[in-house]
């Protein structure tokens, strides 16, 4: 597939996407990792490496603003450095952070518009988030079972090849 993509009019173009190279890099590390782990946990942030935050609806955004201000006027009334001050800081920089969908959200934002036009876009969405939310189990709880791993790993195989396959081709492409 590489020596093909090297032939196409934009193949020079593959360096200049950095998500794709980082998504590239770490779908190639997946064949040399030792670990049955790493490889499905490599696979899975190669997914994430090209999601793309977008912002939450407008009325998430307002409210998220409106609970922001709140803690910012709470922080004026606490002792700086007191643990009640370290907490507001935290929960302001949460807030923040939450201005984006969760990266749950956008690995399935992802799949869905790179396979847009196949059948089975919507199914291989959910099948995104099943998986992201395996990933999570494992790096949350620190294990899988043998057998739900390898399943796992074989599914996700198959989706980020076909997910760098489109962005590959559109980036070479010139799509």
């Amino acid at each position: 597939m590489l020596i093909k993509g090297a032939s196409f009019p934009k193949s020079s173009q593959v360096g200049a996407d950095r998500k794709l190279s980082v998504a590239l890099d770490l779908y190639s590390a997946f064949f040399t990792e030792q670990s049955a782990n790493a490889r499905f946990l490599t696979l899975i942030m190669s997914l994430e490496a090209l999601a793309i935050g977008t912002c939450k609806a407008p009325l998430a955004l307002e409210l998220l603003a409106k609970w922001s201000s709140e803690v910012e006027a709470l922080l004026k009334s606490v002792p700086p450095n007191s643990g009640d001050a370290v907490s507001l800081e935290a929960l302001n920089r949460e807030l923040l952070f939450r201005r984006e969908d969760s990266v749950r959200s956008q690995v399935r934002k992802l799949v869905l518009s790179a396979l847009l036009l196949d059948a089975d876009a919507n199914d291989m969405a959910r099948a995104a988030v099943d998986l992201y939310d395996l990933r999570s189990k494992l790096v949350h709880d620190g294990a899988l079972d043998a057998r739900t791993l390898d399943v796992a790993t074989s599914e996700a195989k198959s989706l980020v090849h076909r997910v760098l396959l489109i962005r590959f081709q559109r980036v070479t492409q010139g799509e």
